[in-house]
């Protein structure tokens, strides 16, 4: 089994395949999503070292951006803008 971890221990890399191995789908697929919030976190960390005067919005697109690419992440943040309630309702 090659990782790509090659400062890692082939001991060890073959306790972390075999624990994947017994997780559930579900637990697997939840763990999935952990690492995925958690890494939006460590983005939109650096996100607000660069860009310091930026509000959560400008950040979130930002993100976006990041994930989707420019054209996609702009167009979701205008089907999003159409669907939000007028304000004051």
């Amino acid at each position: 089994m090659d990782s790509g971890l090659t400062d890692t221990d082939p001991a060890v890399v073959r306790l972390i395949a075999e624990g994947y191995r017994r997780m559930t789908p579900e637990r697997r697929l939840e763990l999935a999503g952990e690492m995925c919030e958690a890494l939006d976190e460590l983005v939109l960390a650096g996100l607000r070292l660069r860009h310091p005067t930026a509000d959560e919005a400008e950040l979130r697109l930002r993100l976006a951006e990041i994930r989707l690419g420019r054209e996609l992440a702009s167009a979701a943040a205008s089907a999003a803008a159409a669907n939000a309630p007028a304000r004051g309702e």
